[in-house]
């Protein structure tokens, strides 16, 4: 099916900003549909003549029945016209378009995913709204039971239409303000994976908000309460109907990455995790090394994209250290050997297997300066550290060591 994107503005008495926002739209070739839920007489005036500007179209409920209820009309409106996706933006131009080129090239390389903003939010932002979305996104990871979905709040987002309205007539999703996580969660559960792109979020002194804070908290809190019963309930369903990720188009010519590392699936299983333990476990970690060996050239060979990574890393790290030296066919397949030893250290802590002849020290003088000093330190680590290591060391230690021979042990650790 040929991909056709329309933007989507909900609106409930916010008209003030929407002069802009249907410009900057309709720069982009994109037709316009305003949803007007039951607006006052002054905003229904504005609308009206923003329905004579060429691609934009109003359509109008005559009472408030909340934002859900808006986008739920919008999207079967814009479904029967053919459009396959839909732009959800808010009427209150908080969020910024300036990246706005960028967003759509992403949903257009990526069809099958619910596309959506990730807030990055300046100093306006209230201190309420900030604790209230950190305790949505706890709740959305348990019922996903993934982390996948870093803010289910956001109502800047780009809807695959189809799959939005099969996942609204599957459950009975919330009409107002609980709208825009339930849908979300009912679409990653649907298999529909949802991938994030940030977009600035500011709150004008002059704006104002629909939300009610009594009533939208009360009714987002018995929708949590329900989708974490539903979850449980529909646990197998949930488990098999994952999200895929592994397709999704991960590159944008010429500027970087469009889509975030983090938002790619996983290559191995749960599984194969248990296995190589027990492996570990009864053979010990030279024959497991062994055993394994085929396994990380099978992905090392099969993972062009981690490969490309990994090639990236090892330049950079190369001219730091060796200027002119490029990385080899064997330092990619060691730096992917030396991800697989750090699972084995993990396997190791865990297990007791470890010991302060384990530790080596570089500069422990140096160290040792910084932590009886006066000052505080902050300590980074990279990416192969295993701090389950040196949870395990600080155990069988003396009190007033602990801290000293696990600072040893971290590669890659600075001390500031």
């Amino acid at each position: 099916m040929k991909y056709r994107l329309c933007a989507l503005i909900p609106t409930y008495n916010h008209h003030t900003q929407l002069p802009c926002i249907v410009r900057r739209l309709r720069l982009t070739g994109l037709p316009v549909f305003i949803v007007d839920d039951g607006s006052a007489q002054e905003t229904q005036a504005a609308l009206k003549s923003m329905g004579h500007i060429d691609g934009v179209q109003v359509l109008r409920l005559l009472v408030n029945e909340g934002k859900g209820a808006a986008l739920e009309a919008g999207l079967k409106a814009v479904n029967t016209l053919g459009y396959t996706h839909a732009f959800q933006i808010d009427a209150d131009g908080q969020h910024s378009l300036d990246d706005l080129d960028v967003f759509l090239d992403i949903s257009r390389r990526n069809p099958q995913v619910l596309l959506s903003g990730k807030p990055v939010y300046d100093a306006s932002m209230p201190l309420a709204r900030r604790i209230g979305r950190w305790l949505t996104h706890f709740w959305v990871w348990i019922e996903t039971l993934s982390f996948k979905i870093s803010d289910s709040m956001c109502g800047f987002r780009i809807y695959p239409v189809q799959a939005a309205l099969d996942s609204m007539h599957k459950s009975s999703i919330g009409r107002r303000m609980d709208f825009d996580i339930e849908i979300m969660v009912c679409m990653f559960w649907d298999g529909t994976p949802v991938v994030f792109h940030p977009v600035k979020v500011t709150y004008p002194a002059e704006n104002f908000s629909n939300f009610d804070v009594i009533k939208d908290n009360w009714r987002i809190t018995k929708m949590h309460t329900r989708l974490v019963f539903t979850m449980l309930a529909k646990l197998p369903a949930v488990l098999l109907r994952r999200p895929d990720y592994s397709c999704l188009d991960a590159e944008r010519s010429g500027e970087g990455r469009k889509v975030n590392w983090s938002d790619m699936s996983e290559r191995g299983t749960i599984l194969g995790v248990v296995v190589l333990a027990i492996c570990y476990r009864t053979l010990g970690r030279t024959i497991c090394s062994i055993i394994a060996a085929p396994v990380v050239v099978y992905y090392y060979l099969s993972g062009s994209k981690q490969r490309h990574a990994s090639s990236e890393f090892l330049k950079r790290a190369f001219e730091l250290k060796s200027p002119g030296r490029h990385p080899t066919f064997v330092d990619g397949l060691r730096h992917f050997m030396s991800f697989f030893q750090m699972l084995l250290d993990k396997f190791a802590a865990w297990g007791g297997h470890v010991s302060t002849h384990s530790i080596e020290c570089d500069d422990s003088e140096y160290i040792q300066r910084v932590m009886t000093g006066p000052k505080g330190g902050v300590m980074l680590v990279s990416h192969l550290g295993s701090m389950e290591f040196c949870r395990a060391l600080s155990t069988m230690i003396k009190k007033n060591e602990c801290m000293f021979c696990c600072t040893l042990k971290m590669p890659s650790a600075l001390i500031a």
